[in-house]
């Protein structure tokens, strides 16, 4: 499909990952205008290219990202200046009724897996509780991250085990505790995922259905790929204190606190090599909704069931290297990808591996457990 708004992607600053050198402001503000001047510069095309879009719908959508992409940076000078009061405000501004319709139109169904993975060096596993978010007593211990404020707790879950051992910086299998996690309800979500980005035409071919359409996709991706791209850069300087590539993922986060009917980002993990647009390598945060001295937020940690907690070294004893899974099972059994790259450049089948293997086994604990189980200390 040459449709100029999916080529408008193919041009390596827009297309994941996004890295860049010298500083963060200056490079953020340039790329957002770049990409503001090509979408412009593209419009005789698109109009002939299409009777999907009327002049003034795509005037509207090129309006909606220049303002959007205005807004972030006011929103980046406020934080720069330490006017945190209004960059906050700020970023309300920026998820306006629009941008949240087009950027979390989705939900986690009842039903979903997920997983949450702790190291720590200790055969004897650990209890379920230990796997929740980090109790409100200890919020000591939360650090800054992408999606991590200081000293406020929140729930981090991964679509695969490989997920989260490449956020634990590829630790030592047998320090890994593995936990499932199962949705009571349907979790909606503001979706930053980028691996859309690296084919977009592909993506747009194989999920008309979905999207009602192509033009519809792309006149979304486009509407909402400045803030995407905002919460999506790779850090440059890891061992600095202040990272500037987390000022738009923080500040997002404690929108999706504040929201009444959204309670999750689902962000591309930055750790993993993208290969396919059909890589799914993705995280989810919860933030805390509520207030208190100590345990966890009851309205996060009711939503789901809880698989017992799964040591890794055990898991190795346990099946002696010996499976009872059949060929189709191994290869299909993540719905979010199928291969993993362990070695650069070698592409393995993750299930295959050991630990794909781990999540399989994982998988098949069907035997779940409540929340009021899990801190009674039950499991």
């Amino acid at each position: 499909m040459n449709n100029p708004l999916a080529t408008l992607f193919e041009i390596d600053d827009f297309k994941p990952p996004y890295h860049y050198k010298g500083d963060f402001k200056q490079h953020l503000t340039e790329l957002l205008k770049k990409f503001v001047t090509e979408l412009k510069s593209r419009k005789d095309e698109i109009l002939k290219s299409t009777v999907e879009i009327s002049p003034s719908a795509l005037d509207k959508t090129i309006a909606s990202v220049e303002h959007l992409s205005s807004q972030i940076i006011r929103t980046l000078n406020y934080y720069y200046d330490g006017d945190l009061k209004e960059a906050i405000e700020s970023i309300h501004k920026v998820m306006d009724k629009k941008l949240l319709s087009d950027i979390s139109p989705s939900s986690f169904e009842t039903g979903t897996a997920f997983y949450r993975v702790r190291k720590k060096r200790s055969a004897a596993g650990l209890k379920a509780k230990e796997l929740l978010h980090i109790p409100f007593e200890q919020r000591g211990k939360v650090l800054t991250q992408r999606f991590s404020i200081p000293g406020y707790p929140s729930l981090y879950l991964g679509n695969s085990i490989y997920t989260c051992w490449e956020e634990l910086h590829r630790c030592q299998l047998d320090e890994i505790h593995a936990i499932k996690y199962v949705n009571l309800r349907a979790i909606k979500y503001v979706d930053l995922t980028v691996n859309r980005f690296l084919d977009v035409s592909w993506y747009v071919k194989n999920n008309k259905e979905k999207y009602r359409g192509d033009m519809a996709f792309l006149m979304k991706s486009v509407r909402t790929w400045p803030l995407i791209v905002a919460c999506s850069i790779k850090v440059q300087k890891p061992m600095d204190n202040f990272k500037p590539e987390y000022i738009f993922p923080q500040l997002l986060l404690q929108f999706v606190k504040k929201a009444k009917d959204i309670s999750a980002i689902k962000y591309t993990s930055t750790h993993v090599t993208l290969r396919s647009v059909n890589d799914d390598f993705a995280n989810i945060v919860m933030p805390v909704k509520s207030r208190n001295d100590e345990g966890y937020c009851s309205e996060i940690c009711n939503a789901f069931n809880y698989s017992k907690p799964y040591s890794y070294e055990l898991h190795n004893i346990e099946s002696g290297e010996v499976y009872q899974y059949d060929s189709s099972e191994l290869e299909f059994m993540n719905p979010s990808f199928s291969e993993v790259e362990i070695h650069t450049g070698r592409n393995v089948l993750y299930g295959n591996t050991k630990l794909g293997r781990f999540e399989l086994n994982l998988k098949h604990q069907n035997s779940l457990h409540s929340y009021i189980e899990v801190i009674n200390e039950d499991i």
